[in-house]
């Protein structure tokens, strides 16, 4: 009986072996997507538009942040003539301006956020269907980001190709 037993299970074993050994073996690739960003002629043009969109909102922002500093040297100078009542209402009306101007701030940062997330969004789109095209056409079974992968040979890494693929679109 136990004879019978252990060459039941030696028969699995090898019945296992033999279709995992005859089973196609997974193939695995790496792309690395900031490079990708960095160096693909979209990744270029999204990072120079956020650049710019940046600059403009800083310069907005730096304008009316001089503009609120002198306003409030003006006050402080002026403060001097001033009656109670007058001085405690430009002080109400100088907080509200800069109560605006810290909205305005986190608007804009927020705006930015979105803006960014978005174009982000529109190349990794674009990026991924380039490389379920080349998953298809090369049989890969499994494609990884390679920040999340702890280590790899040059010969998986698919980044290049894909910058190439992705650029002639």
């Amino acid at each position: 009986m136990k004879a019978l037993i252990r060459t039941s299970l030696a028969v699995v074993f090898c019945l296992t072996v033999a279709s995992v050994a005859s089973a196609a073996s997974p193939k695995f690739g790496v792309v690395d997507f900031q490079r990708v960003l960095r160096d693909s002629k979209a990744g270029k043009a999204a990072k120079a538009e956020m650049e710019q969109k940046g600059k403009t909102m800083e310069a907005e922002l730096k304008t009316k942040g001089q503009d609120l500093e002198n306003q409030k040297k003006r006050l402080e100078a002026e403060a001097q003539v001033m009656t109670k009542e007058v001085k405690e209402e430009k002080a109400r009306d100088f907080h509200n301006k800069v109560n605006d101007f810290n909205e305005l701030q986190r608007t804009y940062a927020g705006d930015f956020k979105k803006f960014e997330a978005e174009r982000l969004k529109k190349i990794q789109e674009a990026v991924t269907g380039v490389l379920e095209k080349i998953a298809k056409k090369e049989g890969y079974t499994i494609i990884f980001e390679r920040s999340r992968v702890l280590y790899h040979e040059d010969a998986v890494d698919l980044t290049d190709e894909l910058i190439q693929l992705y650029d002639k679109q």
